[in-house]
């Protein structure tokens, strides 16, 4: 909550409806000053299995009619599942699967078949939705036997001049509640293989690119770990994903491990 106003807020009530169940809060006892944040809390209940939408408007501050009424309101959705999964896993959408898709306005994953090839898809070329983020998200998932861990995936997109777009991957250890920094910021410079004006789809294997990324430091927490691909629109273009999985962290080849002459 921040106070945009010019006085101090002491008191304020909000009205919100989980699900069209309309409910609404009083918190006293404040003292936020202008122009001051105040972090406050709504314990929400009734949450059902799979999508929750919830409106929250604030209608009173300080007993009177609150004035800022452009920035006085928060519509948030919630997935609410209890799959689950464990380490090693793959997901090569050839298969069903229990991973989730969840976006704040039009959902820009899309699970779709190229040529007979099963992918997960992200539309953005000329979308409308700029600056919005879709979220590809696991299950809760476990460590299982593994003692090291990585995640791997094939990407495939070609940038457009003027345009960005962003794909993150985001690692949860409480069951999706929160998400750390990402492990991946990828660009559109960085994520492209090809460059492209017209609407990208991925024809031979050159158009794709491989990602390897460490996850040992999430093995100690066993298990509630969430792993999400969130992708920022930027309108530029479409991104492909193909061949999730976790497995153990692949050992370097030989040409890859220098052997030193033993000390004399």
């Amino acid at each position: 909550m921040r106070n945009v106003g010019f006085q101090n807020v002491t008191s304020f009530q909000t009205v919100y409806a989980i699900n069209d169940f309309i409910k609404d809060s009083t918190f006293s006892g404040l003292s936020i000053g202008s122009g001051q944040f105040q972090t406050l809390r709504i314990e929400v209940k009734d949450l059902v299995e799979g999508e929750n939408t919830i409106n929250l408007k604030t209608t009173l501050v300080n007993n009177q009619e609150d004035d800022a009424n452009l920035s006085d309101s928060l519509n948030i959705t919630i997935l609410k599942n209890f799959d689950s999964d464990e380490f090693p896993l793959k997901v090569d959408f050839e298969t069903p699967d229990e991973w989730t898709l969840a976006s704040v306005n039009r959902q820009l994953w899309q699970r779709m078949s190229i040529n007979g090839n099963s992918l997960l898809k992200a539309e953005a070329f000329d979308s409308v939705n700029v600056t919005s983020q879709s979220w590809f998200v696991s299950p809760v998932l476990s460590i299982g036997g593994l003692d090291t861990a990585g995640l791997y995936f094939r990407a495939s997109y070609a940038s457009r001049t003027g345009f960005n777009d962003q794909l993150e991957v985001r690692v949860s250890v409480d069951c999706g509640q929160s998400y750390g920094s990402p492990i991946l910021i990828a660009n559109s410079d960085s994520l492209a293989t090809s460059q492209s004006s017209l609407s990208w789809q991925p024809v031979e294997d050159e158009d794709w690119k491989e990602y390897r990324l460490d996850l040992s430091y999430y093995l100690p927490f066993k298990d509630n770990i969430r792993i999400a691909f969130v992708f920022t629109n930027g309108g530029g273009n479409n991104l492909y994903i193909d061949d999730i999985s976790i497995r153990s962290n692949e050992e370097p080849t030989l040409s890859l491990i220098h052997i030193s002459e033993p000390t004399r």
